[in-house]
């Protein structure tokens, strides 16, 4: 298992980070991408939060070049933090300059967090 160990000066540990989480430890996000000629779905299901942001950047980051619109899937995501929505943001600045991006399935908890940070004005949700 992948560790990040974080120790104070006497030597005792302070923080642990698992990059892979125990049943008891929150859950991690899983990303399914699918492109159907310049049109790219990603599908995210689990937590999109500081931990898996880079993630979700990296993979997009990997991807944007080839597509000319992008939708979001987010039926099955559980929990957005800051983090996951600046990296909604920044993909959405990236597509307005092409065919766009669309956000779908929202849930009643993405949603609210949509609403409370002024996002809903600003993706397209459908």
């Amino acid at each position: 298992m992948n560790r990040a160990e974080y120790q104070c000066g006497d030597g005792r540990n302070i923080l642990k980070k698992s990059f892979e989480r125990h049943e008891t430890e929150e859950k991690t996000m899983t990303i399914t991408k699918h492109l159907n000629g310049n049109k790219l779905t990603i599908a995210l299901e689990g937590r999109l939060d500081t931990t898996t942001a880079p993630d979700l950047e990296a993979e997009l980051k990997a991807s944007l070049d080839s597509a000319d619109s992008l939708i979001f899937d987010l039926d099955k995501l559980e929990y957005i933090s800051s983090a996951g929505l600046r990296v909604l943001l920044s993909a959405q600045k990236i597509m307005s300059k092409k065919g766009g991006m669309k956000v779908t399935h929202v849930n009643e908890i993405v949603q609210e967090v949509f609403e409370v940070t002024g996002f809903s004005d600003i993706l397209d949700i459908a």
